[in-house]
């Protein structure tokens, strides 16, 4: 059995991690919800009537699929341990929906709802919140998201956590699909019937499904994510979409051509307007510390892309990797 199939039929990997304490539904464009989850402390911190700080978590997927499901338990725990009600949202999905007016809109919009509509909704539950008090994390995908948030917000958050996620659009690495359990799969181009199938633009999707099997995780449109990739297309994709070509007098669905973005294009979903000419994470931290930027970084051996998905509470990583970061922030920026 391959690690991709150990991993994903794993049974703890077929439910969500944990199970919110609430849903909501924070925005609505058309024929799209889009969700959000919330998870509450343990009700004795409700009790003290101390306001908890807030923790905005984006997941990752390839800007193309997973859902606010798809989280590391260990870190949730954490930052509930430090009293934290934290938030796990949906976005709105390429190649459906625009990055720039779609995923930035939505992540724009999610600070509104937090800091607006969720206190009211909480203190029917016994909890106050600290607006003024937001800590973002996001891993892969959903880390560059959340390092746009200074840009997208009116009040930039209080931390990032930024989890294995690029910092530089400019040179995206091939590497994390040439090498590894994913090296041995061949992935052609989507034919347009296939990018027909696995498309739905009446009804733009801000989440796929969980896979349950090897089978689901090795979809046809996580395969587009991994070709994506390969043909070093993303950022093509993400700005453009999918284009149009005419076929038989029909007009159907191709990737765009690799290259078809500009440097201003590209400059525009950068984590900090071409500041950061980076993409390793030594760049980005010298980056910051020139900028006089609190930060730290912490680099990972011996492990592969989304590290931090399967791990268990109390495990190595949780207790080497995560707890570390965790309390880091939490020193840095306090807890309620």
């Amino acid at each position: 059995m391959n690690s991709i199939t150990k991993l994903t039929m794993d049974d703890d990997r077929k439910k969500p991690p944990m199970e919110p304490s609430l849903t909501y539904t924070y925005k609505q464009v058309e024929n799209t919800i889009i969700n959000l989850d919330v998870f509450l402390p343990s009700k004795r911190y409700g009790a003290r009537n101390i306001p908890s700080p807030i923790m905005l978590f984006v997941h990752g997927g390839a800007w193309i699929g997973g859902n606010r499901q798809e989280f590391s338990r260990p870190v949730f725990e954490e930052f509930l341990s430090h009293e934290f009600v934290v938030v796990s949202t949906d976005y709105r999905l390429a190649p459906e929906s625009s990055f720039v007016n779609g995923q930035l809109e939505d992540i724009r919009d999610v600070e509104t709802w937090i800091k607006t509509e969720m206190p009211s909704k909480l203190k029917d539950h016994g909890f106050d919140v600290q607006t003024e008090q937001v800590v973002v994390v996001g891993g892969s995908a959903g880390a560059l998201l959340a390092l746009l948030t200074p840009k997208l917000w009116k009040t930039k958050p209080s931390a990032i956590l930024a989890i294995y996620g690029p910092t530089n659009m400019h040179r995206l690495p091939r590497r994390t699909t040439t090498t590894g359990p994913l090296a041995s799969l061949k992935i052609p181009c989507p034919s347009p019937e296939t990018l027909k199938e696995i498309t739905n633009y009446d009804c733009p999707p801000s989440n796929t499904p969980r896979p349950t099997s090897a089978a689901e995780w090795l979809s046809p449109r996580t395969k587009m994510g991994i070709y994506m990739f390969r043909s070093e297309t993303v950022v093509d994709l993400l700005l453009h979409g999918l284009t149009q070509i005419e076929q038989d007098g029909k007009r159907l669905l191709a990737f765009p051509q690799a290259g078809s973005a500009t440097k201003e294009e590209i400059d525009q979903i950068c984590a900090q307007d071409g500041l950061f000419e980076t993409c390793h994470v030594t760049d980005f931290a010298a980056a910051l510390e020139k900028q006089g930027i609190p930060h730290k970084e912490h680099i990972v051996p011996g492990v592969d892309h989304a590290f931090d998905m399967g791990a268990k509470v109390g495990d190595d990583v949780h207790l080497n990797v995560i707890k570390p970061a965790v309390d880091w922030i939490v020193q840095v920026v306090g807890s309620s």
